[in-house]
């Protein structure tokens, strides 16, 4: 059975290809990325994260809060923000409130501690829609070398204008798909360029060859690389403290 890497190059070669893998499966695919101006989203996650609570966020992360906690106490361990659904927007935010007892979280201290919480909670949700868009724009965007589908913007800034802003100009996008027909909107074209595309990188310290620039800053951002890197500063202030002796 031949390797993963092995897979990953046959695809690579193939027309469409890229540094990144193969080409498009279905090349009548395209993508709808429904876009708002940064001031009205911020104000719509603020108004989701406080329907959220008045929905009854807090009386769930509490009531499982209380059961980890419970099985966490028992098995002598430390709470561990960095695995499962913790990991998830809330627990983290809201993990001093949640620690303190219920009583205490009636008081004006309590109440004081849940603001902050909720503070900080929409500002990391606020946070989480800018990174999306800088993947989104990565992935899809900023590629050149790789085949991706089309990426049609659609203005959701306004909901009054939703009709025309989102729904026809997607149906008609559709239907020229459907009927295979040049689409009547334009998708929005990638940015930038990259004159390392093809470029080989090597690193000598995991001897691993990249293919493009995008995949060299994937390896050398990688733990493989961290810790290969680590061992051999390591193996050389030994070394130098040999030869110093």
């Amino acid at each position: 059975m031949q390797p993963h890497s092995k897979f990953i190059q046959e695809q690579q070669i193939l027309s469409g290809g890229s540094s990144l893998g193969g080409p498009l499966q279905n090349p009548r695919t395209c993508i709808f990325w429904l876009q708002c101006d940064q001031k009205v989203l911020d104000d719509r996650l603020d108004s989701r994260v406080d329907d959220m609570i008045a929905q009854g966020l807090i009386r769930e992360m509490q009531d499982f809060h209380r059961k980890y906690n419970a099985d966490r106490i028992a098995h002598d361990l430390k709470p561990d923000y960095t695995k499962g659904i913790f990991q998830s927007i809330g627990f983290k935010e809201f993990h001093r409130y949640l620690m303190i007892t219920e009583e205490h979280q009636q008081s004006v201290a309590g109440q004081k501690l849940f603001e902050e919480c909720l503070w900080l909670m929409k500002q990391v949700t606020k946070r989480y829609s800018r990174y999306q868009k800088k993947w989104i724009t990565r992935r899809f965007l900023g590629t050149p070398d790789r085949e991706v589908p089309p990426v049609y913007g659609l203005n959701a800034t306004d909901v009054s204008l939703w009709h025309k802003n989102v729904q026809e100009p997607a149906l008609a996008i559709v239907r020229d798909y459907l009927e295979d027909r040049e689409p009547s909107h334009a998708p929005i074209p990638p940015i930038g360029g990259n004159d390392n595309v093809h470029r080989l990188f090597t690193c000598e310290i995991c001897n691993v060859t990249a293919l493009g620039s995008i995949v060299w800053e994937a390896h050398i951002k990688s733990k493989k690389h961290y810790k290969m890197a680590k061992s051999f500063r390591d193996r050389q202030a030994a070394e130098a403290q040999v030869v110093h002796l």
